[in-house]
């Protein structure tokens, strides 16, 4: 909840307590709880290699314990790295295995987030159809399931993939779904999403929302999207 909040300062307390209660009982198999949220700083920072390994850790861990909910944290997280640092193929082979594990568990909430995730990177790899099929998915399953969690991932999923202005419709949806869920990072992911949307009908509006994700990673200290986001936007004004 710190994490998602942007308490960062209580996100790392909450790692570091876990971690030390977890060794000091003897509960090896409870660090994978402590290696996820170590991880999620990690990418915070833009560290990627250690963040891949505390995921990583996180995933085993949970494995052995048969912890589903844990072992998809851990490779949503790991997907979300290995994204950032432009490693797609790996990110989409992760995301199978975070599906295969909603599978096997019946976690329908967490697959849609899951197909959501896919659609944005199958989406950067240039894998349209595949990217369709995903967003389908989250759409389809979303309807099944009242979860504003999953109702936002399903309307996201559907502006990735869209056309405008349908695609800006579902978009700016799911963007007030995780403002009314207080998801920061989420809507800033969303309004760099809408700038992508924009930048070749609505240039005006799009360095608007890229300006927004800009300073919404800046404030968060997520600065490589931050970077990310300033980037988009000068290639937009030197493309037009």
């Amino acid at each position: 909840l710190a994490f998602y909040r942007c308490n960062w300062e209580e996100a790392d307390r909450a790692a570091a307590l876990s971690a030390e209660l977890a060794e000091r009982e003897g509960l090896v198999g409870k660090l994978c709880l402590a290696n996820t949220l170590r991880g999620l700083m990690h990418w915070r920072a833009g560290d990627w290699d250690p963040s891949a390994r505390l995921f990583t850790a996180a995933y085993e861990l949970a494995e052995q314990l048969g912890w589903s909910e844990a072992a998809f944290s851990a490779l949503l997280g790991l997907s979300v790295t290995l994204r950032d640092r432009g490693e797609l193929a790996d990110a989409e082979a992760i995301l199978s295995d975070a599906l295969g594990v909603c599978e096997r568990a019946g976690l329908l909430a967490d697959s849609i987030q899951a197909h959501a995730s896919l659609t944005l990177v199958c989406t950067l790899a240039g894998r349209t159809q595949a990217a369709r099929a995903a967003a389908e998915q989250a759409t389809t399953l979303a309807q099944r399931l009242r979860y504003p969690v999953g109702e936002a991932a399903a309307f996201e999923a559907r502006g990735i993939v869209g056309v405008p202005p349908d695609s800006v419709d579902s978009l700016e949806q799911a963007r007030a779904v995780w403002v009314r869920l207080g998801r920061r990072l989420d809507v800033a992911r969303c309004d760099m999403l809408l700038g992508r949307t924009l930048r070749d009908g609505d240039e005006a509006s799009s360095d608007e929302a890229f300006g927004r994700a800009a300073a919404a990673y800046e404030e968060l200290g997520v600065t490589h999207l931050a970077e990310q986001a300033r980037q988009l936007m000068r290639a937009r004004a030197a493309s037009g």
